[in-house]
C-alpha cells in the first residue's frame, strides 16, 4: 500500500508543467555555472566577485551600444537628390558596359541586369537559409511535442495510454 502512495505522489509531481520548469531551471543553472567558470578563469576573481564583474561588463557593453547607436543615428543631413541621380547613372553605365553596347538602348536594362545579378548571387543562399529554418523549426516542434505533447494534445500517445490505464484501474468504466 505504501508503494502505491509513493508512486502516486511521484506521478503527481512529474507533470509536464513541472518538467518544463525543471528543464528551464536546469538550463539556467548550467549557464550560470558556465558564467562563473568563465569569469573566474578569465579575470582570476573569486566566485563572490563574479557577479560584480558581470555587472561591470554588462554596463560597459550597454554603454558601447549606446555610443554606437548615437553615432549611427546622428543626422548629418539628408543626401542630395543629385547624389542619388549620379549613383544610379553610374551603376547603369557599369551594368550596360557589362551587357554590351545594345543594352544601353533598352529602357530598364540597368534594373533588369541588377535584379539578375542580385538574384543569381542571393538565391542559393536564401534557399539554403529557408531550408535550414524549416528543418530547425520541424526539429524543435518534434522535440517539444515528444516531451510535452501530451499536455497540449489530448490525442497524444501518452494521454491515450494514461486514459486506458485509468479505465483499467476503475474496473472498465471510462472516465
Amino acid at each position: 500500500m505504501l508503494h502505491g502512495v509513493a508512486s502516486t505522489r511521484a506521478a503527481a509531481v512529474a507533470t509536464g508543467g513541472n518538467l518544463l520548469l525543471s528543464d528551464l531551471r536546469t538550463g539556467y543553472l548550467l549557464l550560470n555555472e558556465l558564467r562563473y567558470r568563465a569569469i573566474v578563469g578569465t579575470f582570476g576573481v573569486s566566485r563572490q566577485q563574479a557577479n560584480l564583474v558581470t555587472l561591470v561588463g554588462v554596463s560597459m557593453v550597454a554603454q558601447a551600444l549606446q555610443d554606437r547607436a548615437t553615432r549611427l543615428l546622428r543626422v548629418t543631413g539628408p543626401p542630395m537628390a543629385m547624389d542619388g541621380a549620379l549613383t544610379v547613372a553610374g551603376l547603369r553605365g557599369v551594368l550596360c558596359q557589362v551587357a554590351g553596347v545594345p543594352s544601353a538602348d533598352v529602357p530598364g536594362a540597368g534594373a533588369l541586369l541588377a535584379m539578375g545579378i542580385l538574384g543569381g548571387a542571393f538565391a542559393p543562399t536564401l534557399t539554403r537559409a529557408l531550408r535550414g529554418l524549416r528543418a530547425d523549426s520541424l526539429r524543435l516542434s518534434t522535440d517539444f511535442h515528444h516531451r510535452y505533447g501530451y499536455l497540449v494534445d489530448p490525442g497524444h500517445r501518452r494521454a491515450r495510454r494514461a486514459r486506458t490505464r485509468d479505465t483499467a484501474q476503475d474496473g472498465g468504466t471510462p472516465t
